[in-house]
């Protein structure tokens, strides 16, 4: 469960360069079902290459693998999710720069129609941090407890 980030380099008519990533979520975008892949594609993207990365742990400090994690903006809407590795680490990409909430998600629904549960997560948490992310930075969360 994995998306694809892909960098651009923009260059307008005034000669001036701008840098975007666009990031297929190949997570939230395809789905398998009897027999059948299904595709509802979501891209986000945004201005320059900003990155936020983490890591979740439960209260044992065990890694909780395939929690997803969402990335909320001001207005309340989801900007871009991703889930958690198998050693609890995250990154997002595809986020233009603002302020951010990080959650944890131990269930969630995908755009595809699919579920995700997380393992290894305590019962009831879901832990989440504001950030701002500027557009070029590589912003870390740190240690999440869920």
């Amino acid at each position: 469960m994995e998306a694809v980030t892909i960098p651009l380099a923009l260059s307008g008519t005034d000669g001036q360069a701008l840098t975007a990533s666009i990031d297929f979520n190949v997570f939230q975008s395809a789905s398998y079902r009897n027999g059948v892949v299904y595709f509802k594609p979501l891209v986000p993207g945004g201005l320059g290459q900003p990155i936020v990365q983490g890591s979740v742990v439960n209260s044992a400090g065990a890694p909780v693998t395939s929690a997803t994690i969402v990335a909320t903006d001001k207005n309340g809407n989801v900007a871009n999710v991703t889930v958690t590795a198998a050693d609890g680490t995250f990154q997002l990409h595809g986020l233009g720069a603002g302020g951010y909430t990080i959650g944890v998600a131990n269930t969630y629904p995908t755009a595809a129609g699919d579920t995700v549960t997380a393992s290894g997560a305590d019962a009831g948490a879901a832990p989440s941090t504001f950030q701002v992310v500027g557009p070029n930075s590589t912003v870390s969360v740190g240690t999440l407890t869920d």
